[in-house]
């Protein structure tokens, strides 16, 4: 058989301290209710008859085994907590006593104390619920942010043509170079979609004829390709080997 110990030390009336090797605990009450904590989170309540041997019992917490993030079982204050908890209990009793020993010392002097607790508690919440807003203010301004961010990011195209090097292409491309300040001047530009090709390709075609490809971004581009709002086929002039080259960018916009 281990070696045990329990003791139990009465504080107050009806209330009493108890120590074991494991845990330690307050009970209040008398034989006919009482009620006991313990440091392990374990609540027992028991309501009987005296004299009678009849009475009902009842235990909650101190058995679960559960772990939280931090390691520690759920249910449990701790010794820390119950030490915190037992001295808060001792200083209200003994303002209780003091309060009937004293009575005209002790109603200003409650008062005083309520006062205080409440200033404290009302300090306390505010600190909390304005780092909470914080947080929340916080939290709005980066979502906002990334929202920001991706909406720029989805909301528009833009890429270089490729292949656009054939005398047919440099020709069309030409064409629009020279025309593209007129005010009547007007350019069917459209895609035909490659999904099979590897990388993923878009034909670009002016008046239905074939200018160039686009193989950087594709996928984004397939993926709203059916919303495009608009489009602006960007044709430069440069000049290569002594011979005039036409290049063209797209900046497409989406719905």
């Amino acid at each position: 058989m281990g070696f045990k110990f329990r003791k139990s030390v009465k504080i107050a009336p009806g209330v009493k301290l108890n120590l074991n090797k494991k845990s330690a605990g307050i009970t209040v009450g008398g034989k006919g209710a009482h009620y006991t904590v313990n440091s392990k989170g374990k609540r027992t309540t028991s309501v009987g008859v005296p004299g009678t041997g009849v009475y009902y019992s009842s235990s909650k917490g101190g058995k679960s085994k559960s772990k939280n993030t931090s390691g520690g079982s759920v249910g449990s204050i701790g010794c820390l907590g119950f030490i915190v908890l037992f001295v808060i209990f001792a200083f209200v009793m003994a303002g209780i006593q003091f309060l009937k020993a004293n009575p005209k010392i002790g109603i200003p002097v409650a008062c005083i104390f309520v006062a205080v607790v409440a200033l404290v508690v009302f300090i306390v919440l505010k600190k909390r619920k304005d780092k909470k807003l914080a947080q929340v203010a916080e939290t709005e301004a980066k979502a906002a942010a990334e929202a920001e961010r991706t909406g720029s990011a989805e909301s528009s195209f833009h890429a270089e043509l490729k292949d656009c090097y054939s005398p047919e292409s440099q020709r069309i491309l030409g064409k629009v170079y020279r025309n593209k300040h007129s005010d009547t001047f007007n350019v069917d530009l459209s895609f035909e979609v490659c999904e099979d090709c590897d990388p993923p390709t878009v034909k670009v075609l002016v008046d239905e004829e074939y200018v160039g490809i686009i193989n950087d971004d594709v996928p984004k581009l397939l993926r709203y390709i059916d919303i495009i709002e608009s489009s602006l086929f960007d044709v430069r002039s440069h000049t290569e080997d002594g011979e005039q080259m036409f290049i063209a960018t797209l900046h497409i916009k989406f719905k």
